[in-house]
Order: structure tokens, then sequence, then C-alpha cells
């Protein structure tokens, strides 16, 4: 590295002369592992503080979260869960005084910092959790690992931890802060082996399909990749097909509709699924039909509209009739005499229902 001269730009990105920063403290050369020595101690002290200042609150908020979405892990789970889940509370949660606990951290702390470490620290609010490949190990001038954040499409330098060769494929998953060079996992991340991962992609569709952001809905997020939700007991011929059940689920979820009114739904549509292999190209299409026959056939005084369900799930009027003509015509036999009332199936429905599964032997339970 060549000679610094003491009126140059200091190396740290203070936008201070050399003589003046670096230069005025001995420092001859900018040493990327000083400054992140100090973030490595400040990471530290962010615990230590969120802890100390706002255990209770970073608890109950913790524990709501676990509670909701966790289903019941183990021990190990659960301290995986809330040790991942602090890194993204503590930089986005607001607690009761309408401050993030890192705001107020680093305000705490800003004074104390060199002015490298400062700026590093600074942009860590602006972090979002992430899904990583890992795509390579690098084993000088130090052990990192070359990531590719699959949202943003891209690259990464990370530090490693027990990541080997083996690992390579695999996917991480995490809050990926910057430090000078390199990056790092606040706190931790999951690793998700490359047998698994395709489950997450699915889940990343699914977000994607929503048009949600995985910062907003991170906690469920965070839980589904630790400890998967149980299986679906039906059997889709092609992923699309389940986008479509979800994506009707959810939208009936929100509009407070019976359980057993949306589960006959996703049935019906995995046994017309199953008889015509429809070729999906917009789940929102198939979706909306979908919502549109199950609430005109079995929701007295529904109201419900084409135009409606087409606005809902951004299609157009004549797609939902289609699909609907489509969808209705096949499953005539099983819709004819179903009757719903205030979203309560009766005996017969469920009996109807029950035929119908068995009645199709590519259909498992």
């Amino acid at each position: 590295m060549s000679k610094i001269g003491r009126n140059d730009p200091c190396p740290c990105g203070s936008g201070k002369k050399y003589k003046k920063c670096c230069g005025g403290n001995n420092v001859i050369e900018f040493n990327p592992s000083l400054y992140n020595n100090e973030l490595a101690l400040v990471n530290n002290d962010l615990m230590s503080f969120a802890v100390s200042d706002f255990e209770s609150e970073l608890m109950e908020y913790s524990n709501d979260c676990a509670v909701s979405y966790l289903n019941g892990a183990d021990k190990d789970k659960y301290h995986t869960y809330i040790t991942l889940l602090s890194a993204w509370t503590i930089l986005k949660k607001q607690m009761k005084n309408g401050k993030t606990i890192f705001d107020m951290f680093y305000a705490k702390q800003k004074s104390k910092l060199h002015p490298r470490t400062r700026k590093v620290l600074s942009s860590w609010i602006n972090v979002k959790p992430g899904v990583f490949e890992i795509i390579s190990m690098n084993e000088a001038p130090e052990p990192k690992m070359t990531l590719h954040d699959i949202h943003t499409n891209k690259t990464y330098q990370s530090l490693r931890g027990n990541e080997t060769e083996k690992d390579i494929g695999s996917l991480a998953i995490g809050v990926l802060v910057p430090y000078v060079g390199t990056h790092d996992f606040l706190f931790g991340m999951v690793q998700i082996s490359k047998e698994r991962k395709e489950r997450i992609f699915d889940l990343l569709d699914k977000i994607k399909i929503n048009k949600e952001e995985l910062d907003n809905i991170y906690p469920e997020f965070l839980a589904e990749t630790i400890q998967p939700q149980e299986e679906n007991s039906l059997e889709w011929l092609d992923p699309y097909h389940e986008m479509v059940a979800q994506l009707f689920e959810e939208h009936m979820m929100k509009k407070e509709f019976d359980d057993k009114l949306i589960q006959t739904g996703v049935l019906l549509w995995n046994v017309y699924c199953h008889r015509k292999n429809p070729t999906v190209k917009k789940p929102g299409a198939y979706a909306a039909a979908l919502d549109y026959m199950i609430q005109l056939t079995f929701v007295e005084g529904s109201g419900i509209t084409q135009a409606q369900a087409a606005k809902e799930y951004d299609t157009s009027s004549g797609t939902v009739s289609a699909n609907y003509r489509k969808i209705a015509d096949e499953l005539e036999d099983q819709i004819n005499g179903y009757h719903l009332m205030n979203g309560d199936a009766d005996s017969q429905t469920a009996h109807e229902i029950a035929s119908a599964r068995n009645s199709n032997p590519e259909i498992t339970s």
C-alpha cells in the first residue's frame, strides 16, 4: 500500500484530511480490521443494551410472535427463533417511546466511535432481512463466503463461521449488515440445506404474488424457515395450482369467512386440478374465479360480482367469467346440492366432500 500524504483525504471515509483524522492518531495505514474489530464490539454492545434496557418489551414481542407463528417448537428452535428475530426487532420495531432500540443505541454511542465506524454503523438502520445463496468459499486473506441476494441479485462477501465447501448452494437467511470491506449476519442466520431450499423459493413466490415485502412479514417468514408448518394433506400436480389455493385461502381469511368454507374451496380446486391439470400463468386469475364460485354457490346473499372479484385479485371480469365457467362446469356434480348458511357446512355437504375425495385416487390425505 502506498504511503498516505498528511494532506490527503483520510482513507477511513471521514472526509477529513489524513493528518486531522487517523494520521493524528498515529494510524499509519488504513486497516479495515481496526474498524471491524470496533464494529464487532458494537455488535455485542447492541445486544447488551437491548437486553438490559428493553428486555421486557423485547421478550413480550418475541414471545407473541413465537406463539403466533412457531406452533409449539422445541426449546432449541424457540431459542434460535428468539435470537434471530431480535436482529430484526432491534432494527425495525418501535418501542413504547416511538423509537427503535437501534435508534436509541446509536444516539448513545455515536460520539464514542471512530468516524469510519460511525458511518458504517449508521447504515445498519436501512438494512432489510434477506435470503442469500452461498455461491463460493474463500480462504485468503481471511475465511469468507460469497453470497448472492435472491431478491436484489447483488453479491456480498461475508465473514464465515463453520460453513465449508459442502455448504455451497445452500441458503442463508438473516439480517446481513455491512462492515468495512465485508458483511456479517447480525446475531446469526438460518442455514437452509440444498435439499430444502425449493420450499423457501415457494415461500418467496407466495410473498411476491401477495405483493408483500419480506421486511414487513419477517417474523412469520422466519418461523416458517425454522419450523415448517404441517404440510397440506392435499397433493398438487403443479406448484402454481397450490399457489392459487394459497392466494384464495389468504383472501378468504382476510374477509373472515369460515374455515370450513375456505377448505371446501381448496378441496374443490384440488379436485379440478387433478381432473384438468390447468396451465396457470397468473394465480390471481384462477383464485378470483374460485372465490367468486365459492361465494356464489355457498354463501347466501353474498352479492359478489365478477367485477368485484376481478378487482380484488387484479385480473379482468372476462377472465373471472371464463375460469369460473370452466371450474363450475367440471365440478357440477360436486357442488350441486351443497348448502352453506353463514359459512357453516351441514352433514350432507361433509359427506359429499368426502365422497368427492374418495372418488379420486390421486388425492391423498
